[in-house]
């Protein structure tokens, strides 16, 4: 288990690692969420990316990172709307069985 000053210092190096982006979700959004995790010195591997959903409207969908009971993370490039990821992260929760929603959701736009 990592430590809060490890933890602090594994942050510091992710921000300036991604402060400049350019914001992509398709081109960036895997490392991105492999980096961010590896702030929490989670294996980025023990979650599930691109992980299949079926909504209540009965489409399948894809949560861009999902650790289940864990987190969910939902990209969108820069500048998108951080709303319509939160609304479409949500659907997603509440197509998940109980015992696996995420105890944590992030939405990003880099």
């Amino acid at each position: 288990m990592l430590t809060w000053t490890e933890i602090e210092t594994r942050a510091i190096t992710f921000q300036k690692r991604w402060r400049d982006c350019s914001g992509d979700e398709k081109q960036d959004g895997q490392t991105f969420e492999k980096d961010f995790m590896e702030v929490f010195g989670v294996d980025w591997h023990d979650g599930f990316h691109e992980h299949p959903v079926i909504t209540i409207s009965g489409l399948t969908n894809y949560i861009d990172y999902y650790l289940p009971g864990k987190i969910l993370i939902e990209m969108k490039s820069r500048g998108k709307s951080l709303d319509a990821a939160f609304t479409q992260a949500m659907a997603y929760t509440r197509a998940l069985k109980p015992e696996d929603q995420p105890a944590l959701i992030l939405v990003s736009d880099f």
